[in-house]
């Protein structure tokens, strides 16, 4: 999408109502308890790696000399290992059922095992045949190396890295899965046009401040789209118009929106419009980028491997959740408030407003937090604020002239 400069307009934003919900804080602490996790992975690693190394090396230099000193072991080890990968290939590449495979492996462990006890006390002669390829080698004392251990600290970055790429792309798989269902708005096509539309007239709303409240308003490239369900068990129509929120929202980054919401008509402009704008908040802050990362700590919360490798990142995911949550209603009067700097509070005012009677219809509280009757004054005092400001601006202004012009 081309991004508009447009120049600053005359209105300015009191500063009394700038308020913070903590996202730039809690996106540097999230930052700073990953470096410091790395720093203690890169600790730990030293230190184990210099215990560990020397005994797991001498360990596999032993096999080495077990096994390249017999012939048929080193058969038997072969076909054990190729039919371990069999299995794994089956399993967890082409997402079959291994269970005959792995059997197999099994089953043919056991058969070697026995055949090499029942050898040794039997024809040992037979297990003692030298393999005429590999050469016999000689195993050398165990020694310790002092702290740290290079190779440690190479293996416990290593594992660092892998369990975040890992958690990225268990995060990006679970949004993939629910945009799955829904259908693409492709660019140039009729729908994105539309929205092209929409956020040409958030551009010029935003035009009004000086200086402006986003230097670049960020939209995204394309967004997806869906039919509306019907009315599940337990819920009416006027739940569904009570909540209009629940058919536009975000999936990670990626705008999704009701298809009948999509239009030029009235009571479509009047859902579309302040709801977008909420949403490009955002899309414009590190809110996003927030809730991604608490995602993350969720998702690695639910396996044991990740606590054990990530484990100072995700305490201090979990406070930072914590206070994350507490934040919700700062959050929510920031998107209406960013809804009003795009030039859509009136819209919204009007929907929030239809929204309270909706429910009053249905014979249901407004217990939401903050509830739709706070929104709707906190509307009210920044569209008296701009009020305001229009008056005196207009004040400033020369009288116009009441003489009309000379005839040429």
């Amino acid at each position: 999408m081309q991004q508009q400069q447009t120049p600053a307009g005359p209105l300015t934003t009191p500063q009394a109502l700038r308020r913070s919900t903590g996202a730039h804080d809690i996106l540097v602490e999230l930052l700073l308890a990953d470096l410091a996790g790395l720093l203690l992975a890169l600790v730990l690693g030293a230190l184990f790696g210099a215990l560990l190394v020397p005994p797991v090396g001498w360990l596999i230099q032993f096999g080495h000399v077990i096994l390249h000193a017999s012939l048929p072991l080193d058969i038997a080890t072969l076909l054990i290992l190729c039919c371990l990968a069999f299995a794994i290939l089956r399993q967890y590449v082409q997402r079959k059922d291994a269970g005959f495979d792995w059997g197999c492996t099994i089953v043919l462990f056991l058969v070697v095992a026995v055949s090499a006890a029942i050898l040794f006390f039997v024809k040992q002669a037979w297990i003692a045949i030298p393999s005429p390829v590999i050469s016999p080698a000689t195993l050398s004392p165990l020694s310790w190396s002092p702290p740290p251990s290079a190779l440690g600290i190479e293996v416990a970055v290593g594992l660092y890295v892998l369990a975040h790429i890992r958690l990225w792309q268990r995060a990006r798989h679970e949004t993939a899965e629910k945009l799955r269902t829904f259908s693409r708005a492709h660019q140039d096509g009729r729908l994105c046009r539309l929205l092209e539309q929409v956020y040409s007239y958030y551009r010029q709303g935003l035009a009004r401040f000086a200086p402006p409240p986003v230097a670049r308003l960020k939209t995204p490239r394309m967004f997806y789209f869906y039919s509306r369900r019907a009315p599940g068990e337990g819920e009416d129509e006027l739940d569904m118009l009570a909540h209009p929120e629940r058919e536009i929202y975000l999936v990670g980054r990626e705008l999704v929106i009701c298809k009948m919401h999509l239009g030029d008509k009235p009571e479509q402009v009047v859902v579309l419009m302040p709801l977008v704008a909420r949403l490009l908040h955002d899309y414009n802050s590190p809110v996003a980028w927030v809730e991604r990362l608490l995602r993350m700590a969720e998702l690695a919360r639910t396996s044991a491997w990740y606590s054990l490798l990530l484990p100072l990142p995700l305490i201090v995911a979990r406070s930072c959740e914590r206070r994350w949550q507490a934040a919700e209603q700062e959050r929510v009067l920031d998107r209406d408030r960013f809804a009003w700097q795009c030039d859509e509070g009136g819209r919204l005012r009007k929907l929030l407003v239809h929204q309270l009677a909706y429910l009053d219809r249905a014979n249901k509280p407004d217990n939401e937090i903050p509830t739709l009757a706070e929104r709707i004054d906190h509307l009210d005092s920044l569209l008296g604020t701009e009020g305001r400001q229009v008056k005196e601006l207009r004040a400033t202004l020369p009288p116009a002239s009441t003489t009309p012009p000379a005839a040429p």
